[in-house]
């Protein structure tokens, strides 16, 4: 993960994180919408 950042933004500090979050399609969307919405209605 480290040395793919480097590539896309340049030189990074020796100490860098990575936070991953899995979300629920159910809990986040956009336009008023969950992503779950948006799929079951196409």
């Amino acid at each position: 993960m480290f040395h793919g950042f480097a590539g896309i933004l340049g030189k990074r500090h020796e100490e860098s994180y990575t936070h991953v979050q899995a979300v629920r399609a159910a809990c986040y969307g956009y336009g008023g919408h969950t992503q779950e919405y948006r799929y079951h209605r196409g």
